[in-house]
């Protein structure tokens, strides 16, 4: 990852905007962070990201006047080279299709945590798509496909995973953490890291996005 990022957050709510800069300036990934810049509004952002080279746009999505899925369109024509993570209270499909149709890479959740924050953060930065689990969910499900394999369409083959393995990958389809796996199941979070590797490595996928379309189509609940 970039070790100067230049992030620039787009929302309407200046509390919004704030607390994002906030929290990313407070957290791990701060020490990679060049500068934060805020605009309030989508005009104001089309402005600022166009005027400035940003590794990475936060992009509300749903704003007066000019909305996400407008300022990402018209910013994608100005600087086909950006990168815009759309971030949402929203996950319906219409806002989803819309963002990722005008350019955006990834789309998280505004009550998405701050571990996964940073995880979308680092990845859209990279070039790399990004979804929060429901959105993910909603993609797989609108046959929306290949998101991180396994096997892209139809049945997904049988894959020999421990009882503790199916354990944490029902706990990450539900949203959660390693850290509060490691709690749930009472074992520390290094132990939930090597278990969530071999997870990965076994079912042949990089990322979240390929656990929870194999967990979908096994009919994990």
């Amino acid at each position: 990852m970039n070790s100067n990022l230049r992030l620039l957050i787009v929302d309407d709510h200046n509390l919004v905007c704030n607390g994002i800069k906030f929290i990313l300036t407070e957290s791990e990934i701060s020490t990679y962070i060049e500068r934060i810049d805020t605009a309030y509004g989508g005009e104001e952002g089309i402005s600022k990201a166009i005027a400035f080279d940003y590794d990475l746009i936060l992009m509300d999505v749903e704003m007066p006047e000019v909305n996400g899925i407008k300022a990402t369109s018209k910013i994608m024509i100005e600087k086909p080279e950006s990168k815009i993570l759309a971030i949402s209270m929203y996950g319906d499909m219409e806002r989803v299709n819309g963002m990722l149709n005008s350019g955006a890479l990834g789309y998280v959740l505004k009550d998405t945590g701050v571990e996964r924050l940073i995880k979308a953060i680092k990845a859209v930065s990279e070039g790399k798509r990004f979804f929060s689990n429901q959105v993910a969910l909603k993609l797989i499900e609108a046959g929306v496909e290949d998101l991180e394999n396994p096997n892209s369409k139809g049945e997904v083959e049988d894959i020999n995973l421990t009882r503790r393995e199916r354990q944490i990958l029902t706990l990450i389809f539900r949203e959660n953490t390693n850290a509060e796996i490691g709690i749930e199941l009472g074992v520390s979070k290094r132990t939930v890291d090597a278990h969530r590797l071999n997870i990965l490595k076994k079912l042949g996928v990089k990322n979240t996005a390929g656990l929870i379309k194999y967990a979908v189509r096994k009919g994990y609940k």
